[in-house]
């Protein structure tokens, strides 16, 4: 995902991102037991936050490859139709002839 040019940026980013979850993490539990009087709360938003975190590690690399795919056929279908063009033009040269305009 991250060339190993971008790593250590990436990876300090990562423990950025970390050091503010520890930080406020705690302190909004307690806030969100004290609110409601129920611990099932706080550990079922934690484990729908962890869910979510292994799903976009799933999602993304499969938009990225979805991406490249498109990108990929859509630059042959533009080789084939330059090549369909390109013979035509030849065919008109050797023949003499007008294209119909349509």
């Amino acid at each position: 995902m991250v060339s190993i040019e971008n790593f250590s940026s990436a990876y300090g980013f990562l423990l950025a991102c970390q050091g503010v979850g520890n930080l406020i993490g705690p302190p909004f539990a307690g806030w969100l037991y004290d609110f409601s009087k129920a611990w099932f709360l706080t550990f079922d938003l934690a484990g729908l936050f962890i869910a979510m975190s292994g799903l976009l590690l799933v999602i993304l690399p499969s938009v990225a490859f979805l991406r490249k795919y498109l990108n990929r056929v859509k630059l042959n279908d533009e080789q084939k139709l330059q090549t369909v063009t390109n013979e035509e033009s030849k065919d008109t040269e050797a023949s003499g002839t007008e294209p119909i305009a349509v």
